[in-house]
């Protein structure tokens, strides 16, 4: 399977399991922020994901699989969240430390 269509399927599961639980990709968003304790994932990256433009690295797929309550590939639910260098570059340079 090409890279491009892993990441689309990725994207569509992810949409729908975001769905399921009625929530918007701003509300997404914000309990991955919450979880993680980085406040720098926004809807616009959410988008991002769902549509197969970006791939999540592997703590962000740690803390979708919590966050969402199902596997999501990737490192296990109980790895380690996700730290500034997992972060986007454009989503960090407009954090303040």
């Amino acid at each position: 399977m090409s890279n491009a269509m892993s990441n689309t399927s990725f994207g569509l599961r992810l949409a729908a399991l975001r769905r399921r639980h009625g929530w918007s990709q701003r509300r997404l968003a914000e309990l991955l922020c919450a979880a993680s304790g980085v406040p720098t994932v926004s809807r616009n990256e959410v988008s991002r994901w769902e549509r197969g433009l970006r791939t999540p690295t592997g703590p962000w797929l740690a803390t979708l699989s919590q966050v969402l309550q199902e596997p999501m590939g990737g490192r296990s639910a109980a790895a380690d969240p996700p730290t500034e260098r997992d972060v986007p570059a454009p989503a960090r340079a407009g954090h303040i430390q």
